[in-house]
Parts: structure tokens; C-alpha cells; sequence
């Protein structure tokens, strides 16, 4: 949203925060950004105590709220608190942090301004990263101490470095026993930070991780820029290489969101990104918990939450190929990451980036406890330990709130260090279907119902209707049309082996959509 309406909003939203603080009896975080957009717009992100996102009653408080006029405001808050049975007495503390836009100051204020009214003690984080800040509001509350920002760097790279060690340690090992020798190049990725605030977590991190893997910042303007021709929702959609990165086919890129919450790579293919998104983390994530379990006969439960957007190519591989179970949430991380915490591994990703691994106190308890036997196979028994020692390296490496684009990075890395994995190897684990994406503008997006966690729409009807004949006529397509969840469009979305086919149908539906619900236009992207 436009920054210039939002001062309103952002004091409502400092006496929301205020509220929750005062219910829970524990900090809540406020951050004030809007992730992938221009720099012009600005939103705002409330954390719960845990770090986690904003319960879901709450989102529904904070709308009405946000929606009140000024005269209604006092009896919002008055209706509110009754419902909530908050005890005004008790002290509120409200954490505060904004990403790199120019406005973010401004608003910061009239979020202060909100949350002064209920007495709030403010903690101001000033400039930091969306999983960052999450993780510093758990922080917060379970140690109730000041922050140690360096901590969350270090103890990150600490953990990167350790695993790097461990694997390169098991590949010596069976060299030596091999007679043979190793020779493992530090890895390179140059990063394209979005010209926002990942810039400074980046920069912070490589020097700390520089033994084991050269990060090279990229597009690190903070000062303009942001999100203008680069960042990972740019490469994503347009399917190019962000501004000042030049093409190299032996090179791998990362690409950051303007919150650095979302990470996706790619490498040079005939001048265009060939993109390793978010289902390709989850391929590799997968692949890697699912080879472990094996090996260790780990009891823990692994499962994979994914959207109607995932590639099937990817659902296909992790069920068929490693035997996992997949399910499907709802589009919007806080939706996966919900589901995510029902199995030991949650192991979650929108095909954006946006994802993480999420691992249960059982499964803590298990790889802590395990104790290896000596069966006299020393090439298994090395491997063994080596998988299980990494494994309670990644509890510690991997955010447990929220997607984190700078620990995905790092885990990544190991990952592709562990298999001994080119990017061009993780292009050929799986079988990516052919896929096309269009955005239909409409005049009421609220006719688009869709069930089934949005992969089956069911009104209107005869959108509905001309859906299912497409699928009874191409039976390998994938089709999904669903109203976009914060603006005026509905989204269409077509997977199908012949490209020939695919365009046809995603055109078809399209240009019926926009012929009988009032659209202007047709546009690519997401």
C-alpha cells in the first residue's frame, strides 16, 4: 500500500500491538515493511510472543480496527478489550523494527504513537530483517534480556561452518580409506540483495563464514533501489537476471526479497535464469531427511507442506521417489507453517522462496538421545555418524519462526556440499512440469471461491465449468485460478507437458475470466 495513507493505520496498529502485549503478557513485535514491493508502499508485519505470526482472531481485530474512523477508534478498543477480557493494568512492551525504506521512520513513529497510549514500553530494533526480527521477539520473551544482535549472525555461521567441517571431515575419511585423495573448492554465490535490508545481513555474515563459502553482495543500495529490477520476486516473475548481475554459466546466484524472508537461486541457461525455487529446496530438503531417517531408523515423523502453486513434478518426486507425505495448505506461509508443526521434520516452501524446516521437541529429544553401535562396516558407521551429527546441527542453523532467505542460503549450501551436488545435478533430481502464470484483473474478486485448500475453484459456476472441461480434455493438466488475497485480480495458474497445450488453455481461461467479470487487462506474473 502507498506509504503516504499508512500513518493512520500505523498508530491503530501500535495500539493493536499494545493489546496483544497486554492479553499475553509478553512482548509483542511490530515490523513495519512490505517485503517485495516498491519502494513507494510500506505494511506493516505483527509478531506474536513466540515469533511466530499473528494469531488468526487477532489479524481479524486488526482489520477492524485498521478499518475504524477516528470517532469509532475508542469504542473499537473498548469492544476489544471486553471480548478479550484484557486486564489494562498489566504492562505492555512492544518490539519495534522497519526494513530500509525511506518512510519506515515516519511510521515507525505513529506506531509509537499508538502504542504510548496503553503505556508501552518500547524497545526500537530501528533497521532489521523480517526472520531476524521474528527471531528476536522469541528471544526476547524467553530470556527477557537485552538483545544480542551480533549472536544471531555468529551463532548461525558458527553452526554453517560446523557442518561444512563435519562433511568435509567424512569425505577425507573415506578417501583415505579409499587410498584416493579430495579436493573440495570453496563454493561461490553471488547475492542479490534487493538493494534492501538483506544487504546488511549478508555483508555482516560473509566474513564470518568466508572459510567455508565467498558470498559476493550484490545490488546493496539501500538508499533507492529497492526492489527496482532485482530481488527474488523480480527473477521469479520476469524470469531475468537482476540489474547489475552478469550472466556467467559456471556461476551460481542467490537472489534475496526486499525483507530477506525469501531466497531462490539460479544459475545462467542461455542468457535466462534457470530458477531453483522453492520446490526445488523442497526436493533437496526432502531428499536429505529422507536419507537420513533411513539410515538412522529414525522414528520421527517427516512430511512436506507445500500450495496449489508447488510444481507436481515436485509433489510427484517426494512421494513417489522418497516416500514421503505431502500436504497442501492454503497460499500464505502462515497457513504452512500451521501445518508444518503436525510432523517431527516439517519441511514447508511456497514455490517463491518463502520456507523453512521446522523440527519438533520429539524429534530433538531423538537425535539427542541416539546412540550408534559399531556393526563393523566402517564405511556405513562413518556416514552414520556424520548424518547424525549434522542432523542436530541443522536444529540448531534453522529459524523455527518464520522463513529465513540468509539461513536457507547457508543450509543450501551444505546440502549441495553433503551430496557433493552441482546446481545443474539439482536441476536433473526431478522433473519440473511446464508452467505458465497470469494475473486477470477484475472488478469484484470476492465471485472467486475456491476449496480444497484452492486448488479446485468452485464459483463462479461457469468458470468452474469450463475448468473442469478442460481437465476431462488434457487429463495431465494442472489447473488453479484463485482470487489474488490483497488485490483486485484473480490468479491463473496451468501446469501441462505440451507447451503447446499450455499456453492455449491458460489463454482460454484467461480471456473468459476477463470477458464476463470485468477485467482491463492481462498480465503476466504472480
Amino acid at each position: 500500500m502507498d506509504a503516504s495513507l499508512l500513518d493512520p493505520i500505523m498508530f491503530r496498529m501500535g495500539i493493536l500491538a499494545g493489546l496483544r502485549s497486554k492479553k499475553t503478557a509478553k512482548a509483542t513485535g511490530i515490523l513495519i515493511t512490505a517485503s517485495h514491493n516498491p519502494e513507494n508502499d510500506n505494511g506493516v508485519k505483527i509478531i506474536d510472543p513466540e515469533g511466530e505470526m499473528l494469531e488468526q482472531a487477532w489479524e481479524e481485530y486488526a482489520t477492524r480496527l485498521a478499518n475504524s474512523p477516528n470517532c469509532n477508534i475508542l469504542p473499537t478498543v473498548e469492544w476489544l478489550v471486553n471480548i478479550e477480557k484484557i486486564n489494562l493494568n498489566t504492562q505492555a512492551t512492544v518490539l519495534l523494527g522497519r526494513d530500509t525504506r525511506k518512510s519506515g521512520k515516519r511510521l515507525g513513529d505513529a506506531v509509537i504513537a499508538g502504542a504510548l497510549l496503553l503505556d508501552a514500553k518500547i524497545e526500537n530494533l530501528n533497521l532489521v530483517a523480517t526472520p531476524q526480527f521474528h527471531c528476536y521477539v522469541r528471544q526476547y520473551n524467553e530470556k527477557g534480556a537485552p538483545l544480542d544482535t551480533n549472536a544471531y549472525f555468529e551463532n548461525m555461521a558458527a553452526s554453517f561452518l560446523s557442518i561444512m567441517h563435519l562433511q568435509k571431515t567424512c569425505r577425507d575419511n573415506r578417501a583415505s580409506n579409499a587410498n584416493a585423495r579430495t579436493y573440495t573448492p570453496v563454493p561461490k554465490i553471488t547475492v542479490d540483495c534487493a538493494n534492501g535490508i538483506g544487504a546488511f545481513s549478508i555483508k555482516t555474515l560473509a566474513p564470518l563464514v568466508r572459510p567455508a563459502l565467498l558470498l559476493v553482495p550484490a545490488n546493496c543500495n539501500t538508499d533507492t533501489c529497492l526492489n527496482n529490477h532485482c530481488g527474488a520476486d523480480y527473477v521469479v516473475t520476469e524470469r531475468k537476471f537482476p540489474a547489475a548481475l552478469t550472466p556467467d554459466p559456471c556461476a551460481l546466484y542467490a537472489s534475496l526479497d526486499g525483507d530477506a524472508d525469501r531466497l531462490v537461486f539460479y544459475t545462467a541457461h542461455q542468457h535466462r535464469p534457470q530458477i531453483h525455487d522453492g520446490d526445488a529446496m523442497a526436493v533437496l530438503f526432502a531428499t536429505f531427511f529422507a536419507d537420513a531417517a533411513r539410515t538412522l531408523s529414525l522414528k520421527s515423523r517427516i512430511g512436506v507442506v507445500q500450495t496449489a502453486y508447488s510444481n507436481k513434478g515436485s509433489t510427484h518426486y517426494i512421494r513417489n521417489r522418497l516416500h514421503l507425505p505431502v500436504d497442501f495448505a492454503k497460499t500464505g506461509v502462515k497457513h504452512l507453517h500451521a501445518q508444518a508443526k503436525m510432523y517431527d521434520v516439517g519441511i514447508y516452501f511456497e514455490y517463491n522462496g518463502h520456507g523453512t524446516v521446522l523440527f519438533s521437541d520429539d524429534f530433538r529429544a531423538e537425535i539427542g538421545g541416539l546412540r550408534l553401535h559399531d556393526d563393523g562396516d566402517a564405511y556405513y558407521d562413518d556416514r552414520a555418524r556424520c548424518i547424525l551429527n549434522i542432523l542436530r546441527l541443522y536444529a540448531q542453523l534453522m529459524n523455527q519462526c518464520v522463513g529465513d532467505a540468509v539461513c536457507l542460503l547457508l543450509a543450501v549450501v551444505c546440502m549441495l556440499d553433503f551430496y557433493g551436488m552441482h546446481s545443474n545435478a539439482w536441476s536433473s533430481m526431478w522433473h519440473r512440469a511446464p508452467c505458465r502464470h497470469e494475473n486477470v484483473h477484475v472488478n469484484q474478486k470476492a465471485l472467486f471461491r475456491a476449496s480444497d485448500n484452492e486448488r479446485d475453484l468452485v464459483l463462479p459456476l461457469d468458470v468452474a465449468a469450463l475448468i473442469c472441461r478442460l481437465r476431462n480434455v488434457h487429463a495431465d493438466a494442472k489447473i488453479v485460478v484463485r482470487a489474488s488475497g490483497t488485490e483486485n485480480k484473480v490468479r491463473v495458474y496451468v501446469e501441462c507437458d505440451d507447451e503447446a497445450v499450455l499456453e492455449r488453455i491458460t489463454a482460454e481461461i484467461a480471456l473468459f475470466i476477463q470477458s464476463r467479470y470485468g477485467a482491463a487487462q492481462v498480465g503476466g506474473g504472480v
